[in-house]
């Protein structure tokens, strides 16, 4: 992956032959300890959303997003090698499996920052369980980063403050931008990929 100071990148991936790769709750916190372990030094965190088979992020990036290592690598795409390979070696361990865990190639979708779809995609991710029918509200879903928004946590991984900044979005309205869920129109044009690529799920699961 390469990219470039001061845009958006809509980033996803899922599980190898789409199936689960979120097994027990306490995989979701395990997955997000990554997450700030090897991805947040690198970049601003815009917005979360993991759900049984699936993770979505969409970032912003800064200028230690192009930062390389001493082996030319850069460290934001060695950030996320990590966090794949790292996560699928707890879960196998876990589920008592071997193989891949992750579809082969992540995902990641240039968005110029004054592009209207760097707000489809907050608001996307974000609806994101309650279009797979996990939940019926967007504040009944533990593992996306909702709550951060609604319930103005200082102590999640995202940059509210930054992310309202950049998207144009009064911090105190935030929510309301975020339940206006989008219509199919916008859906068929910026996401049917994702769409198309991801099982309704019929029932909520129950993780122990």
């Amino acid at each position: 992956m390469k990219f470039k100071e001061g845009n958006f990148y809509h980033i996803y991936n899922q599980g190898i032959n789409y199936q689960n790769i979120f097994f027990r709750r306490k995989n979701y916190s395990y997955f997000l300890f990554k997450l700030r372990k090897y991805i947040r030094p690198f970049c601003e965190l815009n917005a979360y959303s993991l759900i049984p088979n699936q993770f979505q992020l969409l970032i912003y990036s800064v200028k230690s997003t192009t930062i390389h290592d001493s082996k030319g690598k850069n460290n934001l795409s060695e950030g996320f090698r990590l966090l794949l390979s790292s996560y699928a070696k707890g879960i196998n361990r876990q589920e008592n499996r071997r193989g891949s865990l992750f579809m082969q190639n992540t995902r990641c979708r240039y968005i110029s920052p004054d592009d209207l779809l760097a707000g489809y995609c907050f608001q996307y991710i974000h609806q994101s369980p309650v279009r797979n029918q996990l939940v019926k509200k967007l504040s009944e879903w533990e593992f996306s980063s909702y709550k951060e928004y609604s319930e103005r946590k200082d102590n999640g991984v995202c940059n509210r403050v930054l992310t309202g900044k950049l998207l144009g979005i009064d911090n105190t309205d935030i929510e309301n931008y975020t339940n206006n869920l989008l219509s199919e129109e916008i859906i068929k044009k910026y996401f049917k990929n994702i769409e198309r690529n991801v099982p309704h799920f019929q029932n909520v699961p129950h993780f122990s």
